[in-house]
């Protein structure tokens, strides 16, 4: 298969085109062919190394048909997307986000700290006592730690409905932008330039 690798942590340019060998699904795997994939601000910190030891080819959702599942579930040719979780990094960020959030915030106000690609520095040294107002709520949600887990099963989340809605038009969820497969570097500079203004799909031919 043709794949995207980080060569070593580093900018865009560590990224590199290769073939690798076809991988065999296991126990309770499906093989995808990628058809297209999302890109995400969590790979750029995989890339540069910012999250520690990570897989050598980053990626994590994409959409394409099933190749083989040796489960008998999918036939081959099934259309499907996949969402990988797990991401259980760390990476530099800014408390005084978080403590700024819960000042400004309203009496019986909310504040979720949504995602985890700030690691644990927002939350370094908080004192919930001191820095959390009275009647202010704070709460947190990482999908990449529960999706597909026995409390939040992935088979719940209505993807066939938000699809078909989508393609309705009733959801306006096309791309801003779609790249080439041999364009990843350019993809991955412009979220690090701040110039993606939404979500961004490589196509893989």
């Amino acid at each position: 298969m043709k794949a995207i690798v980080i060569t070593e942590y580093g900018g865009p340019e560590v990224l590199a085109l290769t073939e690798l060998p076809d991988p065999e699904p296991g126990a309770g795997e499906v093989l995808i062919r990628v058809r297209a994939f999302g890109l995400n601000h969590a790979e750029t910190y995989m890339r540069s190394g910012s999250w520690g030891k990570v897989a050598q080819v980053p990626g994590i959702e994409c959409a394409g048909t099933v190749v083989a599942d040796p489960g008998g579930r999918l036939a081959a040719g099934t259309a499907v997307v996949a969402i990988l979780g797990g991401m259980g990094r760390t990476r530099d960020g800014s408390y005084a986000v978080l403590h700024d959030s819960l000042r400004i915030a309203r009496p019986r106000g909310r504040v979720c700290q949504l995602g985890f690609l700030g690691g644990l520095e927002p939350v370094a040294g908080f004192d919930p006592i001191a820095d959390l107002p009275t009647s202010v709520q704070l709460s947190f949600y990482g999908s990449a730690f529960v999706l597909g887990t026995e409390d939040f099963p992935l088979a719940e989340i209505p993807l066939a409905e938000m699809i078909t809605k989508a393609e309705a038009g009733r959801y306006r969820a096309k791309p801003v932008r779609v790249f080439g497969f041999d364009q990843i570097v350019e993809a991955h500079r412009a979220i690090e330039h701040g110039t993606a203004a939404g979500k961004m799909v490589v196509a893989v031919s």
